[in-house]
């Protein structure tokens, strides 16, 4: 039942978009696999936020980031639903919330660079854990980057 299913919505959508239903599961893959590295960088944040501020404890920061972490996870499961009904590749919904999760992303990446936590970089005058290891320095995607891998 499931590849009938599968298979009609990849119908409807080839006939809303003009492509072939192969070019139009291609491209919701695609999406779906951009998605993935989304969630997986949102998930490299949070550990690196977190090893920073067992070293580095802030409660303002921490809430700053916090709340930046879970708008982004709650855009990135929206993506993820937008997706899941997908009947085009350029439909409002799905149109939408890509564009959310990219800036909720953009919006964590900035809150995280402006308190040096993927430098690593200790806050000045700040709190310091030093039973706590230092945190290593880590990398992630620009925004730029993720929307090319979110583009059907």
């Amino acid at each position: 039942m499931k590849r009938r299913q599968l298979l009609g919505v990849a119908a409807l959508g080839a006939l809303q978009t003009g492509c072939t239903a192969a070019e139009f599961l291609a491209g919701l893959s695609k999406v779906a696999q951009g998605s993935q590295y989304l969630q997986s960088a949102i998930s490299v944040a949070q550990a690196g936020a977190d090893a920073f501020f067992r070293r580095h404890p802030s409660m303002d920061r921490e809430t700053a980031v916090a709340t930046a972490l879970r708008v982004a996870r709650q855009s990135a499961a929206s993506l993820d639903a937008a997706l899941a009904t997908a009947e085009s590749l350029h439909e409002g919904d799905l149109s939408a919330a890509r564009e959310e999760a990219l800036n909720a992303w953009a919006a964590l990446k900035s809150v995280l660079d402006e308190f040096g936590i993927p430098q690593a970089t200790p806050p000045e005058g700040g709190a310091e854990n030093t039973s706590a290891p230092e945190p290593e320095p880590f990398e992630l995607p620009e925004r730029d980057k993720v929307e090319a891998l979110l583009s059907s």
